[in-house]
């Protein structure tokens, strides 16, 4: 299975600009990043990874923590603001990750399988704003 951390540096820098959405969505809704960038990515390169419904399950739970874990590293009088909105973030992954899944057997396992999918999905969602460009190795 394909991981963020295995892509090379020009890989992150085109997924980064082209792909990731951020916390939120394109489509959806757009909260604010607060302190929550990395978890979303790691989250965003998951669900464009796909593969099956328990491993959806696996990336919002690993956001969850990654979020939390970047709670930790603030002071501690917001804390508990951002423990709030760590778990508004969680809850609203839970309710609308669904629609945005690349629902498929397997995850993608190279980066063209990846892209291939990133592909598929904007032609599927003509909504979403921004399809990426071809990719140039």
């Amino acid at each position: 299975m394909l991981s963020y951390d295995d892509l090379t540096q020009k890989q992150k820098d085109f997924f980064l600009k082209y792909i990731w959405n951020g916390v939120g969505s394109r489509e959806y809704v757009k909260p604010p990043q607060l302190i929550f960038q990395q978890a979303s990515i790691y989250h965003d390169f998951g669900y464009f990874r796909g593969g099956p419904e328990s491993l959806r399950k696996q990336v919002d739970r690993e956001f969850f923590h990654k979020a939390h874990s970047a709670v930790r590293r603030q002071p501690v009088a917001q804390r508990p603001f951002y423990y709030a909105m760590s778990y508004v973030y969680f809850y609203g992954l839970k309710k609308l990750g669904s629609k945005a899944w690349e629902l498929y057997p397997e995850p993608a396992k190279t980066w063209e399988e990846f892209l291939d999918r990133v592909y598929t999905y904007f032609d599927r969602n003509p909504k979403q704003p921004g399809r990426p460009p071809k990719w140039v190795a």
